[in-house]
């Protein structure tokens, strides 16, 4: 137990002044502490990706190949949580369509004529992500939208959107490349690269 005699003025004040140093001391490693907490809670939650993707687009051709030329979307995702991700992209793929004409009996794919659609599409996801380690990632996710279908033949038209993504991974901390096995107006494969931050 510290005991202060009040007879000796200087040999108190140099006590006073040791219990003082001692305690800002203290406070200041705590403080240190604290915000060392502070900045690991924020990279490992508040974490932004976006990204830019390419699908092979076979469910809105029909699964032909011949008439699909891919499907590109952009997306943003904000980490809520280390495990959930909320977020949304735009979509556009352009499909090889055709207009048949019909004679009296029967028709003839000499009688057809072809048209570029093209498929716009805003969406919200969730993301769900069951491995979340510096350079890799595993998850799934869903997604629903709206989109507007533009082409010459059948002039504008709405169409509901979509995307179930069974599977998707990515490697790379910051600056990362990955793919997605899934269905919907992507496609079934897709392979994106996106930076996080």
């Amino acid at each position: 137990m510290l005991v202060i005699d009040f007879n000796n003025k200087k040999r108190d004040m140099k006590k006073l002044f040791f219990i003082l140093a001692l305690i800002c001391c203290v406070s200041a490693a705590n403080a240190q502490d604290t915000i060392y907490v502070r900045e690991v809670t924020k990279v490992n939650y508040l974490q932004h990706d976006i990204a830019f993707s390419f699908g092979d687009g076979l469910v809105l051709s029909g699964f032909d190949l011949y008439d699909s030329f891919g499907s590109y979307s952009f997306a943003y995702h904000y980490g809520m949580k280390r495990w959930l991700s909320f977020g949304g992209y735009v979509n556009y793929t352009p499909v090889r369509e055709y207009n048949y004409h019909w004679d009296d009996y029967y028709y003839y794919n000499d009688y057809r004529t072809t048209f570029i659609s093209h498929y716009l599409s805003l969406n919200v996801s969730l993301r769900f992500t069951y491995l979340n380690i510096p350079n890799m990632m595993l998850y799934s996710g869903v997604s629903l939208g709206f989109g507007q279908v533009f082409s010459k033949e059948n002039k504008m038209r709405m169409f509901p959107s979509g995307q179930m993504t069974f599977i998707g991974f990515s490697f790379g901390k910051k600056f990362y490349i990955g793919g997605e096995v899934g269905f919907g107006t992507k496609g079934i494969f897709n392979t994106n690269i996106g930076y996080r931050f």
